[in-house]
């Protein structure tokens, strides 16, 4: 299987605005005229929602086909591989870069930080939502014996965690500024599980700064 068949498996999939991943990530994201990249876009149905007002945004996916239907919802749009040099975007173009619900599906993120950095202007924001490989329900099917549920999703190749994915782009000056917690459905208990222990959460959301 090629990297672009194995992705045209795991896009898409139906999500609102209102699920806590997508409404975690739309709060970190100020109206303020910012240029933003949204890596994995898909249709761009989400990445709309980053526009709010004022802000421009860039969409960039693997498949084509896919991305005509996104020009009707986004500023702008590029085909790219993440796996590759993202040669037709600029560096230092953005001032935030985000990954929702990609980081968990990529081969290597080495490759991923590396042009985050590029195309982000100085002190530019990186923001991604991913699985918590560290949540408590998986810590617990663990010492049971059993294999987290975020990992018995075929295309879940990539296992993180908080902790783990701060160490890893550290090399790269990313500073992390903001964590958050969410469940794939909002219910009280849940969110307060999720304000209070955001390391435990299902989902965790971060925020990181490029540092000078």
């Amino acid at each position: 299987m090629d990297i672009k068949t194995h992705y045209r498996k795991v896009a898409g999939g139906i999500v609102g605005k209102d699920e806590p991943r997508i409404s975690g990530v739309v709060s970190l994201i100020p109206d303020s005229n910012l240029h933003i990249l949204d890596l994995g876009c898909y249709d761009g149905k989400l990445s709309s929602l980053y526009k709010k007002t004022s802000n421009y945004v860039v969409g960039a996916d693997i498949h084509a086909d896919v991305l005509k239907h996104a020009k009707s919802n986004i500023n702008e749009t590029y085909v790219i591989d993440l796996d590759e040099c993202w040669e037709d975007l600029k560096d230092n173009s953005f001032d935030i870069v985000v990954m929702s619900a990609v980081l968990e599906h990529v081969f290597d993120y080495r490759n991923i930080f590396a042009e985050v950095r590029r195309v982000l202007r100085p002190k530019g924001f990186f923001i991604h939502a991913t699985p918590n490989a560290a949540s408590l329900k998986s810590r617990l099917q663990l010492l049971n014996g059993d294999v987290p549920d975020w990992f018995k999703n075929f295309e879940h190749i990539r296992q993180w965690t908080p902790m783990y994915l701060r160490n890893m782009l550290k090399p790269y000056n990313f500073e992390e500024v903001c964590l958050k917690g969410c469940y794939v459905r909002n219910s009280k208990v849940s969110s307060i599980h999720a304000k209070i222990f955001p390391n435990l959460a299902p989902i965790f959301i971060q925020k990181f700064k490029l540092s000078d």
